[in-house]
């Protein structure tokens, strides 16, 4: 897990990030204390060979699981900053579903 704060930093460098393991329901739950009320976006990848990074493809396409806060999708490569970007501004839940990248 990731998280970035705007567009210049999204997808390069997150303001925090995580390894988590996956509990055997396949989920996992993540709790980040003392964030600061504003406007984030998270990406998640699913370490499936255990390496420590994401594995990818032709053209740089994930071939493990990835996910975006808002279960955003882009259309030829990751979705933009804009469509992840949730607001934080009180305690707050957010769901994200992994899939495969689209190409």
């Amino acid at each position: 897990m990731a998280l970035f704060t705007s567009k210049e930093n999204f997808l390069k460098e997150p303001i925090t990030s995580r390894h988590i393991l996956v509990d055997s329901d396949g989920q996992v739950v993540l709790q980040l204390d003392k964030l600061k009320p504003g406007t984030y976006a998270v990406s998640v990848y699913y370490d499936q060979d255990g390496n420590g990074k994401l594995n990818t493809g032709l053209f740089g396409i994930p071939t493990e699981l990835v996910g975006f806060s808002n279960n955003a999708e882009g259309l030829f490569g990751p979705p933009s900053f804009e469509k992840a970007a949730f607001s934080v501004s009180t305690t707050q839940t957010i769901e994200i579903t992994l899939g495969k990248a689209k190409d």
